[in-house]
């Protein structure tokens, strides 16, 4: 109806952000939402068609989110997804029946769903394609418009040795259509572990040093999995990943690509290092 404009704060507490509502004519605001202490809170607000109710993300964690349906005039959230790893925008289908939202839920790209307003279990979209975000319907229900992204960053390689001037060239060393990161070279020089996401997950990868013959070593097929550190023996390497939502350290064997949990509570163990005793 024009009236009230619907966001997110933190307010005077320096609580999780909830969600408000502020009146376009007097200005005054009132807190809609109420998410727990140790949640880091909710955003992407968006009012359904006949205006009597928000839908909202609760963000419980660094890659746990879900939505929520809340009436305007009060009262408990309705939780409507479950176990969603990122939630990046959500809109409204005209007839207030179902909600289009951006999600990672299978792999470590977002793409497009849909759900039903009374629940069940989502739909992935066939449009969109992959780092699809921020879905936006048009009024009449006939075109939807969104955000794709694009991640393409490589691994490179620059001499350090010779000229002192400012003029060395780096060259590419590691690249695909998808992200690589986090490069290590072993103890011996002789290989190279990255995370790389051209599997379609960012996985743990080695490779020989001058970039060629490119393994795969873990297959978690979930979000985060990265930053790869050798063993001082140069058998194992450490790293963290998050296949249950929260992150724990891995090592897995360069032989047998095998990985092994090191840390199993409930905390979030990320960027491991080795001693250099190993």
């Amino acid at each position: 109806d024009g009236r009230f404009l619907a966001f997110a704060d933190q307010g005077p507490d320096e609580g999780p952000y909830a969600i408000f509502l502020v009146s376009v004519e007097s200005l005054e605001r009132r807190k809609l939402s109420a998410p727990p202490a140790k949640y880091y809170g909710d955003s992407y607000p968006a009012f359904s068609p006949d205006g009597k109710t928000l839908a909202f993300v609760r963000v419980a964690g660094a890659s746990l989110s879900d939505i929520y349906l809340l009436s305007v005039a009060g009262g408990e959230p309705r939780r409507l997804t479950f176990g969603n790893p990122w939630i990046g925008g959500l809109d409204w289908t005209p007839d207030g029946s179902e909600i289009v939202y951006s999600s990672s839920l299978l792999a470590s790209v977002n793409s497009l769903w849909r759900i039903s307003a009374s629940g069940g279990a989502p739909e992935r979209l066939a449009l969109g394609g992959e780092n699809a975000y921020k879905p936006s319907i048009s009024g009449q229900g006939h075109r939807l418009a969104y955000r794709q992204g694009v991640f393409d960053s490589n691994i490179w390689r620059i001499d350090v040795q010779g000229s002192t001037g400012g003029n060395r060239s780096p060259t590419k060393l590691i690249a695909s259509t998808r992200g690589e990161s986090g490069p290590q070279f072993s103890p011996d020089g002789k290989k190279i572990t990255f995370c790389s996401g051209r599997s379609g997950n960012n996985e743990i990868w080695l490779c020989d040093s001058d970039g060629s013959n490119c393994l795969q070593l873990t297959s978690f097929e979930g979000p985060h999995t990265c930053t790869p550190r050798w063993a001082p023996d140069g058998q194992r390497i450490a790293f963290d990943s998050r296949p249950e939502g929260h992150s724990a350290i891995f090592v897995v064997d360069v032989e047998r690509r095998v990985p092994r949990r090191l840390t199993t509570d409930t905390a979030n163990d990320v960027v491991p290092r080795w001693s250099n005793d190993g």
